[in-house]
Formats: structure tokens, sequence, C-alpha cells
């Protein structure tokens, strides 16, 4: 059996990516008449990854071949191509798979010009043995390979929601700058996704139709991210099975993944911050409501932070000075830096001070993507005030995200 390294290779990229820091110990190969189904799995999420292949009458009869990860990995290190050695394909020889082994090679070869034709000429042979079983003789350690029919338990829902890939990867993107350990929510009843965080709420708007809501840990979405920049397809199709796993995949590749519970907590949170506290009133995030350049208002942020610990959630002073219409970071004693804004305000003073964590401002702002952004500020009572940050999509009159925090005293 011949298979190209380069589809190897992505899928081998995609299954550390996949599984992170934890142990990886097997692969299944389902051979097929031409091609090969590369599959990974470690019980709560997989990788499903299908590859053109020559495969001869007897290797088709093998059905599945499980392969042991390491001697598999260490092997395709010795296969790859330097320099100006290339290499095209790895080839499979299963007559010593009795012996619980698969030997493979590949060939380098190098590029010479010869007249006016450029002519590939073998330099070396790489061989090598990976350890091997039948899908029906393998041990326990990778039994958990083979328990799936992949085609149709995982990968082959009948109800799922097809995503335009950059659609899916802006989303999952934007959710994946959440705080480590934090799932993301995304919503088929508000068609949103939203992550809570511990100083602030993200909620993103969806550019494709949800049916399938599913949550997605930031792990997860940073993996998706490199699995799908691998796999490069156009859309993707979502289902969800049980409101338990999520599938993620194309006709060639998929991803699977058992998903976390919902937190209440997380629901009521972001209740919290849309409503009045035991009411059905919306808040209107009046109160004050200033205009921002998006990218000045991140450099001010940036800076008033040069010289604080990186992991710092210290609370700072921001002033508003409604008559000359302009936010002061920081205070006499650290230095004063201003910056122009539009603002309109309900206060009764001519000056607020609030206290809020300047390293929150930058999380939000780094997440938005207009040129501006609307601050919106809930005056909750005399101390605590809550704030909405709006990412505007100026050209089509919209907001494409809500970005929440509070301050957490006002004088």
């Amino acid at each position: 059996m011949k298979l190209q390294l380069d589809s190897l290779n992505k899928f081998i990229s995609g299954v550390k990516a996949l599984s992170g820091n934890a142990p990886i110990y097997g692969i299944l190969l389902e051979i097929l008449d031409n091609n090969v189904k590369l599959i990974y799995t470690d019980g709560k999420k997989a990788l499903y990854n299908k590859v053109d292949a020559v495969v001869s009458e007897e290797e088709a009869k093998l059905g599945g071949v499980v392969f042991e990860y390491n001697t598999l990995a260490d092997g395709l290190q010795k296969t790859q191509a330097n320099g100006n050695l290339k290499v095209n394909q790895v080839d499979f020889d299963f007559s010593s798979l009795h012996e619980e082994r698969v030997k493979a090679s590949a060939i380098k070869y190098m590029i010479f010009e010869d007249g006016d034709k450029q002519v590939e000429t073998q330099v070396s042979e790489i061989e090598f043995y990976i350890k091997a079983y039948t899908s029906d003789t393998t041990v326990n350690k990778y039994k958990h390979l083979v328990q799936f029919d992949y085609d149709t338990q995982i990968f082959g829902n009948d109800v799922a929601d097809t995503w335009n890939v950059s659609d899916f990867t802006n989303l999952i993107q934007r959710l994946s700058k959440g705080d480590d350990g934090k799932s993301a929510n995304i919503s088929s009843k508000r068609n949103v996704g939203f992550i809570v965080n511990r100083n602030s709420l993200f909620y993103i708007s969806s550019k494709a139709d949800i049916n399938q809501g599913f949550i997605i840990t930031k792990f997860m979405c940073k993996a998706m991210l490199d699995i799908i920049s691998k796999f490069e397809p156009s859309t993707l199709k979502l289902s969800v099975t049980d409101a338990l796993y999520c599938s993620i995949y194309t006709e060639d590749f998929g991803v699977w993944f058992e998903m976390m519970k919902f937190r209440e907590i997380d629901g009521k949170m972001l209740g919290e911050y849309e409503r009045v506290t035991g009411t059905d009133s919306v808040r209107a995030y009046n109160d004050i409501e200033i205009l921002l350049n998006r990218e000045a208002t991140l450099d001010m942020v940036k800076a008033s932070q040069v010289g604080k610990r990186l992991d710092s959630v210290d609370t700072e002073i921001l002033s508003i000075d409604y008559d000359n219409s302009e936010l002061i970071f920081g205070d006499e004693k650290s230095g004063m830096s201003k910056l122009g804004v539009q603002l309109r305000h309900k206060d009764s003073t001519n000056k607020s001070k609030l206290g809020v964590v300047y390293k929150v401002w930058e999380d939000i702002l780094s997440n938005c993507t207009g040129v501006y952004v609307r601050l919106g500020i809930e005056l909750k009572d005399e101390k605590t005030v809550y704030m909405r940050f709006a990412d505007l999509d100026t050209e089509n009159n919209s907001v494409n995200a809500y970005m929440y925090t509070i301050s957490t005293e006002r004088t």
C-alpha cells in the first residue's frame, strides 16, 4: 500500500493538536479499495481523515489495522524531506502483520538538470518497522480505536448544520480568547456564541443559521483552528448527538468530541448583564455612552499597563471628563493620559471616576474588529456600574459582538 507522505503528515499533526499533552497510543487504518481512513480517538474525542491510496486486492481484505503511534511517528520522522531531498510517498508492506509488525519504506530523491529536462534521481531509501495489529487481534490498549463505526455513529448524522468555514473559524477564534478552562456556548436560540470569563463576557453574533447548538472548550477551539488550517475545507457540517457529542466534518475528514455540560451559572451571568436583576426589564446601557476609536483606545490601555505585572488584575482608575469629552487613564500619582472621545451622559457631575481592570479592557478591545466601539454604561447602584462594549459594523449599521464587564467602584 502506498500513501502520500503529505497526507500522513497532516493527519499526525492534527492528532497532536487534538491530543494536547495527553499520551497518544495508536492510529487505526481502515483499508478500502482505493483509499484509507486514518482514525485517532481517545474515547472522548476523535480525528478522522479519508485519503487516497494505492491498495492491492489482498490489502483491501485486511479491513482495519492498528498502528502503535510511537513506532509510526518515529519512522515517519526519518522519512521527512530535508533540504534538496524530496519524498513523495510511504510504502507499507503488510506481509509480516502476523508477527505484529508492518514494514514501511520511503525513497528520497533529488532533482537534477539534464539539458532542458529535470530528472528525479533516487538518493536513498529509508526502511522502518511499525508495531501493528489487525482490528480483530489488537490488544486491550488499542480496543478503543475499533469500538465505533465512524461513518454511521459519528460522522453520518442526517441532521446537521452547514457552516461556511470562515464564519465558523471567525466565531470560535474570537471565543478562544477567553480564560483557560472555560467553555464557549454556541446558542441555537440566540444565534450567537458566548463565553463567560472571570471578569468579562464575550457575546459574538453568528453569520450562520444555528440549529445545532453546541459547547466547545477553549482547548477544542484552538485544536479545531489548527486542524482546519491544515485540511482547508470550504464548508463544514456540524451535528450534535444526545446533547453530549459534537461532530464537525466534511466528506473526507472530521473531528468528534464529548462536550462539557452547560453551566447554569453562565446563563445566569448573561441574564444579569442583559436584564435588571429579578425583572424582565432590559438594561439599556445608555446612562453614559462613549464612542471609542478602537485602535486608539487599545493603544492607550496597553500603554497604561507598561511596568505592571503581566498577570495583574488590580483595579485602576479611569476618569470620564464630561466637560472636555475625554477619558483620563491613571491619576496624578501614576501620571494621567488623556484620550478624546464622543460621549453622552445622564450623570449629574462633570466628572466620574471608575475602578476598572485595564487588562480586561485590553482583552475586550483586542476581540473587537470594527474601527469604532460604543461603550454603554449602566449605573447599577451608587458604586457599581455595568459596561457593554458594542463592536460596531459601520458598513452594515449593525453590531458584530457585545463584550461585557463591570466597574467595581464609582465616585
